[in-house]
């Protein structure tokens, strides 16, 4: 025998369902905000790691009077191109990270004198790359004939 639903009944199934959906939201917002809170402490770290290599590089660019220090610069640049890589599509970036790679290549070349041109480069190809977002030099994909 099949008893007709009743409006009562229908509701209660009705709530149950919303609850169950209110739920599955609820738990899937706290996975993307745990995925956003991993994601930020690694952007983060990373952009800490950016900046203290910055400060190695001006301090070895300091002390050293005659070697060029291009080994910390490459350095620097290596943590800058993995932040960039992280953060390509986001829409807010670390404040200190844009202002450490603002007018980098400038900088570099006003510092000092006797600046190999692959550290001049590296530094303007970070800088279109954040900023920009492509690689000014990029070799390998260009039209025939180039």
């Amino acid at each position: 025998m099949i008893l007709p639903e009743s409006d009562s009944a229908r509701g209660i199934c009705d709530v149950r369902i919303a609850g169950k959906e209110i739920m599955s939201n609820l738990f899937a917002d706290r996975e993307r905000s745990k995925k956003r809170h991993m994601d930020d402490s690694v952007k983060d770290r990373l952009a800490s790691q950016v900046l203290e290599l910055l400060i190695d590089f001006e301090m070895a660019l300091s002390e050293r009077k005659r070697k060029y220090p291009a080994q910390e610069f490459f350095a620097f640049a290596s943590a800058a191109r993995r932040y960039i890589d992280l953060t390509r599509k986001d829409q807010l970036v670390r404040r200190d990270v844009a202002v450490a790679l603002k007018d980098l290549a400038a900088c570099i070349e006003v510092m000092r004198k006797g600046v190999p041109d692959a550290v001049v480069l590296e530094a303007h190809r970070l800088e279109s790359l954040f900023f920009d977002g492509y690689d000014p030099y990029f070799k390998g994909d260009e039209p025939p004939g180039l």
